[in-house]
């Protein structure tokens, strides 16, 4: 991988510290290499050195270069306009170069505006230009984040998920206090507003799509004082669209084991208070 970290490089430096400290048995990585300002796509210029370092790196670890990431847009615009159909046009031009010759993945970091439901700030050529568009927010006031998939043209749109961020202490400073940083934990979970929303704590762990959905057809059967059994569950899920064939047992047994709801019998209800 190389990271063109066109802005914030000292808080790269520690996020990637971070990172080795936590998952990689505190050794410094060896196939992450980092620039440490900005290149310019729509110069020839930069193309031919950024084809260059891929062959460098290439000729040092004997591996290709598969994933290239520009942090950010912005600054790797230079005086252009990203407003400009065709100044973004040149961008992207420059872009799809250096996959020709490196037959790497490019990855960019982009702003929304100020607007987020509007999406990426700047002429909308450049979304057209993507094979997948993510959106990144900050989960409420919680050290995590939502991601969620705003393009994918070659396949199925990815649902929703959140992930948790850890803090990392780094190092210690000449006054004694901790340096440290966030690292992300990837396994995800369902947002918590989707949580609160359905009616399932936040804290409950590995809560997916399919599991809300059977939460909620359980509370619709039992708020209507309707009969709550597997197969009308089922029944209900199918109705919905959600095939239930082969997961339907763990998505229960995950909301017994939760003890989210309780298995009397045949009929399934809610826990009693203090249960």
């Amino acid at each position: 991988m190389l990271f063109i970290a066109g802005e914030g490089g000292t808080g790269v430096s520690r996020r990637i510290r971070a990172w080795e400290l936590s998952v990689n048995d505190e050794m410094a990585l060896d196939n992450l290499f980092r620039v440490d300002c900005p290149i310019f796509p729509a110069a020839p210029g930069s193309i031919e050195q950024v084809i260059l370092a891929t062959q460098d790196i290439k000729n040092m670890t004997g591996m290709p270069v598969r994933l290239i990431i520009l942090d950010t847009l912005a600054r790797c615009f230079g005086n252009s306009d990203e407003n400009t159909a065709r100044d973004m046009g040149a961008f992207i031009q420059g872009c799809d170069a250096i996959c020709y010759h490196t037959r790497a993945a490019m990855m960019i970091v982009h702003h929304s505006g100020k607007d987020q439901e509007r999406g990426a700030r700047g002429s909308s050529a450049f979304q057209a230009a993507l094979d997948a568009e993510f959106n990144v927010r900050r989960e409420g006031r919680r050290n995590a984040i939502t991601l969620s998939c705003t393009k994918m043209k070659d396949a199925e749109m990815p649902e929703v998920t959140a992930y948790d961020l850890e803090e990392v202490v780094i190092y210690t400073d000449s006054d004694g206090e901790p340096v440290t940083s966030l690292v992300l934990n990837d396994e995800p979970r369902q947002p918590d507003d989707d949580l609160l929303s359905s009616g399932i704590p936040p804290g409950v762990p590995h809560i997916t799509r399919n599991h809300t959905a059977l939460w909620r057809c359980i509370n619709q059967r039992i708020s209507q004082n309707k009969p709550c059994t597997c197969t009308l569950l089922r029944d209900d899920l199918w109705a919905k669209g959600i095939n239930v064939e082969k997961k339907f047992s763990r998505w229960l047994e995950k909301l017994l084991r939760e003890q989210l709801i309780v298995l009397d019998g045949e009929q399934i209800r809610l826990p009693d208070t203090g249960e």
